[in-house]
């Protein structure tokens, strides 16, 4: 997706008054547009209006829905009584924002150090997120032999806080921002 948003970006830049970053929302948000409207006249509104559920699924659901609706109000209560939602709360509010910070701050970050060509910046934005997925892949397998997942959540959040603040501090060393992302 970098790429594809880092050649838009550059080859249509200037393009009918548009700058690059313009044109990547349009092209990118156009199939938006058709999915939505064919999602709107396709899904079904409640569970007696799919004709691919069965009489005895839909039943399902309309027991499973109406159950859930009685006692929303009193489990929002509760779970706003409990200080462990808030505590769940902060952590993930933590590891969102590492996400984020390298999504929309990694650009800047290579800019910052020296990088200016866009096509350059899109090319090394893709790393971190391809050693990412190699990583998940491997903590997830490597979890799932060891049948432990509190251990390995824990470690992996406190190792990329710690290459977060290493790539946010002002170190001006492009190599270890980039492989700290």
């Amino acid at each position: 997706m970098t790429q594809n948003a880092t050649f838009i970006m550059t080859a249509l830049g200037g393009a009918y008054g548009l700058h690059g970053w313009q044109w990547m929302f349009l092209i990118e948000g156009l199939p938006c547009i058709p999915i939505g409207i064919i999602a709107f006249w396709y899904l079904d509104a409640k569970p007696s209006d799919a004709r691919w559920l069965s009489e005895r699924e839909v039943a399902l659901l309309n027991r499973d829905v109406g159950e859930r609706h009685q006692g929303a109000h009193e489990a929002f209560g509760n779970a706003l009584r409990d200080p462990r939602i808030y505590a769940l709360a902060i952590g993930y509010m933590c590891l969102i924002s590492g996400i984020y910070t390298v999504s929309f701050w990694l650009p800047t970050i290579l800019a910052g150090m020296g990088v200016k060509d866009a096509l350059e910046i899109g090319l090394y934005s893709t790393i971190p997120y391809i050693a990412a997925a190699a990583s998940m892949l491997f903590f997830a397998r490597l979890s799932d032999r060891k049948q432990e997942r509190r251990r390995h959540s824990a470690l992996l959040a406190f190792a990329g806080a710690v290459t977060l603040v290493i790539v946010t501090a002002p170190t001006h060393n492009f190599i270890v921002s980039l492989w700290s992302a």
